[in-house]
């Protein structure tokens, strides 16, 4: 997880973001909540889609939640297509009223 000053960075930084992504938002609401996401399924799979779990972590958690290949490859897949999602709404800085009906 993060370490404190990093959390302090990322807060002080959507203190200052008058436009702040929904997907920047629900990472730091998940990322900076003291809770182990590691313990319920349903909570790993959230942190899993949204943060991404490395390497070591999701062998632990297959494992423990019963996570065939097909539901660990899901999971991964959610959270590539999570991060695309998110890079293709900061690159977009059209404001909505500039944006032709084909953009819309």
């Amino acid at each position: 997880m993060e370490n404190e000053n990093d959390t302090n960075g990322r807060r002080e930084r959507i203190a200052n973001d008058d436009l702040l992504c929904p997907f920047e938002s629900l990472e730091t609401a998940i990322a900076c909540h003291s809770r182990d996401w590691s313990t319920h399924h349903r909570d790993a799979w959230i942190w899993g889609i949204v943060c991404g779990w490395d390497e070591a972590s999701m062998i632990e958690l297959r494992e423990q939640h019963h996570w065939d290949d097909k539901t660990v490859d899901r999971l991964k897949h959610l959270h590539a297509k999570f991060k695309a999602s998110w890079h293709n709404v900061q690159e977009d800085t059209t404001s909505p009223a500039e944006k032709t009906p084909l953009q819309k």
